[in-house]
């Protein structure tokens, strides 16, 4: 099963565009499913969110594997609390839902899709040149929830 999406243009606070692979999954928040715009980010090593979507989506930030985040730099100043606990993705465009890894960060985080967890279920390749991104399922489906 595999599918292709195009990447993304953000416009930055020059003017200039950047372009990016992303995917939107859907989350589940209390009884339904919201959709979710990620980077899909080949050099995070576990996939990110923010504290305040932890929250919506039913999770206790308390029970998660705590973890001191730090980014470029190691100075103390510069470290940011956060939790990993696992959540339910859904694959809209494969109609799949999968379990991974999720760091979630005090304050603001991006919505990043690394490589543990997600990676491990799908084969991913980017085209830069064309701006394309394909996903080749390759794990075992978990059902999804309907």
């Amino acid at each position: 099963m595999r599918f292709t999406k195009p990447w993304e243009a953000f416009a930055m606070p020059d003017g200039s565009v950047i372009w990016r692979p992303t995917l939107r999954v859907l989350l589940w928040e209390a009884d339904s499913l919201g959709p979710h715009h990620f980077l899909v980010d080949s050099g995070a090593d576990i996939s990110m969110a923010s504290r305040d979507l932890c929250d919506s989506l039913g999770k206790e930030w308390e029970d998660g594997e705590r973890r001191l985040l730090y980014g470029i730099s190691r100075k103390k100043v510069c470290q940011i609390e956060s939790r990993i606990l696992r959540v339910d993705i859904v694959v809209a465009e494969l109609g799949i839902q999968v379990t991974i890894p999720m760091c979630f960060a005090e304050g603001h985080a991006p919505l990043l899709l690394g490589r543990e967890g997600f990676f491990e279920y799908f084969r991913i390749t980017f085209d830069r040149q064309a701006l394309l991104t394909t996903f080749e399922f390759m794990g075992k489906l978990m059902g999804c929830k309907t």
